[in-house]
């Protein structure tokens, strides 16, 4: 399904963008692994490679450009070629508007919003050259909601939303795709989000459960093959029907 391709996940460490990274290699590509604690990255690698397929950790502050241009480099260098590029990685601070200071609303929109531009600009000159190449931006269906204590989450990811479309019709005609997911599932993040809160979130699902990470990462794989190449601009919404 993805013989011969070449991915790039960010925040592969855990959580969302593990399951998506190891879906991924299951399905036949290569993958860069991007987090910034490489210790859990490198697990994910040998996961990788134990499925029989290459995989490389880098570390990255993707909010950082300099960073993310070096991360690219180390990725062309070892891998040659980037077809897939998975904006996963993210990162909540949340509390009240009233209280909410500058740091925190910049943090998270640094990592989810900007992180997300970095590293589309630094892999999709390659995906022009070949025109081919498939981008997947992941929302959030907490933050589609607007969860109360989530602003700047909410904020960030529905900006996304946006930044999806427009590269969507921007780069059509290179034959490049550009896609988001929204995901209700288990990620680390919801390990600090009160029982209760996550007992009420898990009762909007109708299909009853939140989804673990890997039923996620069937999803990306989808839209990082061929049989999705006529979709694009679009927000895919695994969220068991969370918005039905």
């Amino acid at each position: 399904m993805l013989n011969g391709k070449v991915a790039v996940v960010t925040g592969a460490a855990q959580g969302i963008g593990r399951g998506i990274a190891l879906t991924l290699a299951r399905k036949g590509a290569s993958v860069a692994v991007v987090d910034l604690n490489l210790e859990k990255a490198e697990k994910t690698v040998k996961d990788i490679n134990v499925l029989g397929q290459r995989g490389i950790a880098v570390k990255a502050d993707i909010s950082d450009h300099n960073d993310v241009k070096a991360m690219a480099t180390a990725v062309y260098d070892e891998l040659d070629k980037v077809d897939i590029v998975v904006n996963n990685a993210g990162i909540a601070r949340d509390t009240m508007v009233l209280k909410m200071t500058e740091d925190q609303w910049d943090a998270v929109f640094g990592v989810h919003l900007v992180g997300a531009f970095n590293c589309i600009q630094a892999f999709v000159k390659g995906m022009i050259s070949r025109k081919s190449g498939r981008i997947i931006n992941i929302i959030s269906a907490a933050g589609l909601l607007g969860n109360m204590g989530s602003s700047n989450y909410a904020s960030a990811k529905t900006a996304l939303i946006g930044l999806t479309k427009a590269n969507a019709r921007e780069l059509a005609k290179y034959k490049i795709t550009s896609n988001a997911i929204g995901p209700a599932a288990e990620t680390p993040i919801l390990r600090h989000v009160p029982d209760a809160a996550r007992a009420a979130f898990s009762n909007r699902v109708p299909l009853g459960y939140m989804a673990p990470p890997e039923e996620i990462g069937d999803v990306a794989a989808f839209l990082a093959s061929e049989e999705s190449k006529y979709i694009t601009g679009q927000v895919i919404h695994a969220e068991g029907g969370m918005f039905m």
